[in-house]
């Protein structure tokens, strides 16, 4: 164990928002017209709790009460809708129930932390976790302390992997095609730290939601939220620690494309845009396990455009390669989320 307070780690803060051409798209189904795309920071807020929302409200337009009426009601977004204050908020809805992976180690009497991936906090029943990638579960230390990246407050926020269940859902082959599910059990009294500064996606109540007609997947849009270690930086030793570093990451916000099941598993393909107009870098190791979230959208009756639900809909596991500027992260689906991952944390939890 690490004598305290002798290092820490602190996410990042920053937003950041880029536009690629131009591009409208309706809000009955603003997929970017599969052209546009922005990046969000990855901010994290004070606990926010989004389970309890029943979906749009009456007022105003939301996507799909047009989505049922018609053409005639379509409204249109267009680049100025898509602001960095909508973008902000959006990262910020996503980044509350996000938290990052860190590995403490001492090389040379030196101590240093790394990023080991991205997970996704959940709770089911009244069983908490953090759902990740199977082959980040590989990376997590199996003794000692496991560091979670979770504030933008400077400390060094770690849990007892004695107290931990590392639960191996669903590995294949090949990378590249899954599946790579994999969980956290947490214990049944928590940090402090983490109760006040997070919150957990209640996969019982979305499966509700889900099971009793999901929205359509060009319905509003989506954020894929986790940390890059390509974004990770050393700072100067201060505030009485001898070692400070920053984990960050960006959560781009554009659209999804279904891709074919494999067995009992779904996927969806999130591209990301890289190149000089795009603050995301090449190589994004570290998102895997990173929720993928569909936000829907109300627009009100004096046009200004909210998100008003945040469903979890996916989770990271694979970069593609990049072709032409864009790369695609394979992702599992809400089946393999709701159905498969839920469930084994259910038999887990009973066992």
């Amino acid at each position: 164990m690490f004598e305290q307070p002798r290092w820490a780690f602190v996410s990042v803060v920053e937003i950041e928002l880029a536009i690629a051409r131009n591009w409208t798209c309706s809000l009955t189904s603003p997929v970017l017209s599969q052209r546009g795309w922005c990046i969000a920071g990855h901010p994290v807020p004070n606990a926010t709790s989004i389970d309890e929302a029943t979906g749009p409200c009456d007022r105003g337009k939301t996507i799909h009460s047009l989505a049922r009426r018609g053409r005639s009601e379509v409204a249109e977004l267009v680049p100025s809708d898509l602001s960095q204050s909508l973008a902000s908020e959006i990262g910020q809805l996503v980044a509350a129930f996000s938290i990052g992976f860190a590995q403490a180690s001492r090389r040379s009497n030196q101590l240093d932390a790394y990023l080991r991936g991205s997970g996704t906090l959940v709770q089911v029943g009244s069983t908490r976790a953090i759902l990740t990638a199977h082959h980040v579960l590989d990376a997590l230390p199996r003794s000692g302390e496991l560091g979670l990246i979770m504030s933008p407050h400077v400390g060094a926020h770690t849990v007892e992997v004695e107290a931990l269940q590392y639960l191996k859902i669903a590995r294949g082959r090949e990378d590249e095609q899954g599946p790579d599910l994999g969980a956290v059990i947490l214990p049944a009294v928590l940090p402090s730290s983490l109760t006040a500064k997070k919150s957990f996606a209640n996969l019982d109540k979305h499966w509700e939601r889900m099971s009793s007609g999901p929205p359509d997947l060009r319905d509003g849009l989506w954020c894929l939220c986790g940390l890059q270690d390509a974004l990770t930086r050393d700072f100067e030793p201060a505030l009485g620690f001898k070692k400070l570093k920053r984990f960050a990451g960006f959560c781009p916000i554009g659209w999804v494309n279904e891709a074919p099941p494999i067995k009992n598993h779904d996927y969806l393909s999130f591209p990301i845009p890289h190149g000089p107009n795009s603050p995301m870098p090449d190589n994004i190791g570290g998102t895997s396990g990173g929720g993928l979230w569909q936000i829907l959208l109300k627009q009100e009756p004096e046009g200004r455009i909210r998100p008003v639900d945040c469903l979890l809909s996916g989770l990271a596991f694979y970069q593609g390669p990049i072709e032409n500027g864009w790369s695609h992260v394979r992702c599992h689906g809400r089946k393999s989320v709701y159905d498969i991952a839920r469930k084994a944390i259910q038999n887990a939890i009973a066992m």
